[in-house]
């Protein structure tokens, strides 16, 4: 049987659209968030839309602070008093799942769709 180059160019279609479906099926699927929790040493204190324009500042029992900033449907820690700053230069976040977390301070800033904690998907000991 001689292979043609239609044959060629259908199974070269066969096989990108194969790779296309299964992308589609593997790669997670991340949506918009709408909402921020703040948590501070594990509760959360407060939520806010993001859909809001606002600066707030977090004071902990330890007199320690963050600022951080909601605008244009983004989240970015402003600043801390942390000494290594690493939340402060962490990008803005916007989708579910996203966080900024500040360690010294146990400070979270975490992106829900709904203001619901995301469940564990597993525990590793």
């Amino acid at each position: 049987m001689k292979k043609t180059h239609m044959d060629i160019f259908f199974l070269a279609g066969l096989l990108i659209l194969g790779l296309l479906l299964a992308g589609s099926v593997y790669l997670p699927r991340v949506e918009n968030g709408s909402v921020v929790e703040v948590r501070v040493k594990g509760k959360v204190t407060a939520t806010y839309p993001l859909s809001s324009n606002i600066e707030k500042t977090i004071t902990t029992e330890d007199g320690d602070s963050n600022t951080f900033c909601i605008k244009d449907h983004k989240v970015t820690m402003k600043t801390a008093s942390c000494p290594d700053q690493i939340c402060v230069r962490t990008k803005g976040i916007s989708k579910t799942g996203e966080s900024i977390v500040c360690l010294p301070h146990q400070v979270v800033l975490a992106i829900t769709s709904s203001g619901t904690v995301p469940e564990l998907d597993g525990i590793s000991g």
